[in-house]
């Protein structure tokens, strides 16, 4: 659980800090954060302990992010620029979805009954 708050932390610090200290112009920054956010979270969950618990845990940090980062004034000041960040929500479901079939595999994989060796 304790890279899952590291990860949580630093995607909020990396995503939400260029903004707040550089503005508008830090987006691209941003934008990278949080698309790295949106594919490392859900691949921490699949190969963590807990794929429910940490899926839902990150995906409630997912949105608290995009929320936070919405009700910036920089982001505010990009206008209609500011559709870029639709990418990472766009990223985040599939992600998750993969997250899930990694999960699976592997629960399956560690199921399965070892072979007799002969």
């Amino acid at each position: 659980m304790r890279r899952l708050v590291l990860l949580i932390a630093a995607g909020a610090v990396l995503t939400l800090a260029p903004m707040l200290v550089f503005g508008k112009n830090a987006w691209p920054g941003s934008l990278a954060a949080l698309c790295l956010y949106s594919v490392a979270a859900p691949l921490v969950a699949a190969l963590g302990a807990a794929w429910w618990v940490e899926t839902v845990v990150t995906a409630i940090a997912w949105l608290a992010l995009i929320v936070a980062l919405g009700q910036l004034p920089a982001t505010s000041a990009l206008g209609e620029g500011a559709m870029v960040f639709a990418l990472p929500v766009m990223i985040y479901p599939p992600a998750v979805l993969i997250s899930a079939i990694v999960r699976l595999v592997r629960y399956r994989r560690a199921a399965r009954p070892a072979s007799p060796s002969v």
